[in-house]
């Protein structure tokens, strides 16, 4: 079980890595300016608050993982329960995101609306106050070497389109935006994949720590239950003997016997020590003084 969580702790790690590597990626947080799913602009792109969440992620997995090597050193099966409940919190939660992202994007902005890039290149691109979205249009147009967003005639009788300078394409960003979209959201499961898989195994892991905890605990109990049914029968037959015995004294053997009282009671003490019961000898011999 420990190694398993410090395979989960190492995950934690990763994840915190490439959100920080993502937030570094200017290029890739640029470009989702263009992604969402209504005609509200966020204060940032989608990406970055998605870095944010992964490196938040990130940490919360390398408690959990932190956490699992503490209980497997803890050994305690309500404590193993409760970080075994975190974990399928975590796998329950991936899960779902995973399959709003593939069935439903457009809850969690990961769409590209044609009408809405539309409106954005119209009544945005270019205007002040809204430099972030005309260099992620830009940055489009340059990267996928297209213009606009159905073609070049989106732009209308901009001057943009009446320039004579360089070269102008032709071709709309539609495809290529949609395309990239695509590979962006198929890295994204692919990590979410990977770490729901060692999520997982780190379950299973948990599970069977508790498991064999729960059965050793179980083994002791017989086994206490045992030693203390066995100690039981034996004071009672030593018990027996001793009332048995009780009238054996000095007097009763004699003087002329002492010598063999002393060897009775030699030999019932090395009986009674096998047995763990010394100390009852001792209390049987103050008797008799």
């Amino acid at each position: 079980m420990c190694c398993t969580n410090i395979i989960f702790l190492i995950s934690g790690f990763v994840l915190m890595s490439l959100g920080a590597l993502l937030l570094a990626d200017g290029e890739r947080v640029l470009m989702s300016r263009l992604l969402g799913g209504s005609d509200t602009w966020p204060e940032q792109p989608l990406f970055y608050y998605v870095a944010l969440g992964v490196v938040g992620l990130g940490f919360f997995v390398a408690c959990c993982g932190l956490l699992g090597c503490w209980v497997s050193c803890l050994r305690n099966c309500c404590i193993t329960v409760s970080y075994a409940a975190v974990i399928v919190v975590l796998l329950v939660s991936k899960c779902a995101l995973c399959l709003v992202v593939v069935f439903w994007p457009h809850l969690v902005w990961v769409d590209v609306r044609v009408a809405r890039l539309l409106r954005a290149l119209q009544r945005s691109y270019a205007l002040p106050g809204r430099e972030q979205l005309t260099a992620a249009l830009d940055l489009a147009q340059t990267s996928f070497s297209c213009c606009g967003i159905n073609g070049s005639n989106n732009y209308g009788t901009s001057w943009w389109r009446l320039q004579e300078l360089g070269r102008r394409e032709l071709v709309g960003c539609l495809e290529s935006i949609e395309n990239w979209v695509q590979d962006q959201t198929l890295v994204v499961l692919g990590i979410g994949l990977l770490v729901v898989l060692v999520e997982l195994f780190a379950l299973m892991s948990t599970l069977l720590a508790c498991s064999r905890l729960k059965s050793v605990m179980n083994q002791r109990a017989r086994n206490s239950s045992n030693n203390k049914a066995a100690a039981a029968n034996t004071c009672v037959q030593t018990a027996s003997t001793f009332t048995s015995t009780q009238t054996l004294g000095p007097d009763t053997f004699g003087n002329e016997d002492a010598h063999d009282y002393g060897w009775y009671i030699d030999m019932l003490a090395r009986s009674m020590a096998s047995t763990g019961l010394r100390n009852f000898y001792f209390n049987f011999e103050n008797i008799f003084r």
